[in-house]
């Protein structure tokens, strides 16, 4: 694999970072994940502004400009050749004043060919983990990522394909990879940011999909007695659009839902007639 480090394109052999940076040691890093498709970047400009917006967030320098970055991030799908798959836009610091006394950072591309997930029918499983919205590194990508990976982990192990996160106070929050929507009477509801859930890009797309196309987005602090009421539910990512959820599972108890519902259908269309254009 041909990866791009700090302005290289290098083997992935080759790509190293010191062992005692902060960002590994630490996890003092943002990151960002794209999807690909026919060989392009989806939402690759939005992917590049939220980079450096977490990465101000966290006071990491952000050396390049967007445009180097975007144009670095094409050639690493070319070079190879990645036509459905995925990209990461990784960001770490170096210097923490202990450990590492190196000032600067390291700002990393890979992308590499996945199978096409599936985009319905998915398993979607409470985790009994909570996310403090107040946490410091609430609404960043951050690479400190452990917490949301033992989620998803969680309900890989109990058969599902996506743990739901609450916050301390029992709000819906997000998903371990992915942001929540559901629908009822052709209504759209989303988790808000003040929730502590992460402002994902095709969070922010849906939204905006919605608008266009005519349908009520409301965006809140939602109890999970939300979804039992709920008409459909789906999950979005950047790397696949939205996913209809065919059941959602409270310990021993899953509730079913006809997946994709047709709101879900009408943004999956959507997504699908636009998303090279993002």
């Amino acid at each position: 694999m041909i990866q791009w480090l700090n302005g290289a394109f290098l083997d992935e052999s080759k790509a190293l970072i010191a062992a005692n940076a902060s960002g590994i040691l630490l996890g003092w890093g943002v990151f960002s994940t794209l999807g690909v498709r026919e060989g392009r970047a989806i939402a690759a400009d939005r992917h590049c502004a939220r980079l450096r917006q977490n990465a101000a967030a966290l006071d990491i320098e952000f050396a390049f400009a967007d445009e180097v970055l975007c144009d670095a991030l094409r050639e690493v799908i070319a070079r190879n050749a990645v036509q459905n798959g995925i990209a990461r836009l990784t960001l770490t610091n170096r210097g923490d004043g202990r450990w590492n006394r190196d000032e600067g950072n390291d700002l990393s591309i890979i992308a590499f060919n996945v199978p096409a997930p599936p985009l319905n029918d998915l398993r979607l499983i409470l985790s009994p983990f909570r996310l403090d919205a107040r946490r410091a590194l609430a609404g960043i990508k951050s690479t400190s990522y452990m917490e949301h990976q033992m989620a998803w982990i969680g309900a890989q192990q109990k058969g599902g394909d996506e743990a739901l996160l609450c916050n301390q106070s029992g709000a819906i929050c997000e998903g371990a990879r992915s942001n929540i929507f559901w629908a009822r009477d052709g209504e759209l509801f989303t988790p808000s940011l003040e929730t502590g859930c992460l402002p994902g890009i095709a969070r922010e797309i849906v939204i905006e999909a919605a608008a266009s196309l005519g349908i009520s987005a409301n965006e809140g602090v939602f109890s999970l007695s939300e979804l039992s009421g709920a008409d459909e539910i789906f999950l979005s990512s950047a790397s696949s659009g939205p996913r209809g959820v065919a059941s959602f599972q409270i310990a021993d108890d899953a509730q079913i839902f006809p997946a994709p519902g047709p709101v879900t259908q009408t943004l999956q269309q959507w997504w699908q007639q636009n998303a090279l254009a993002l």
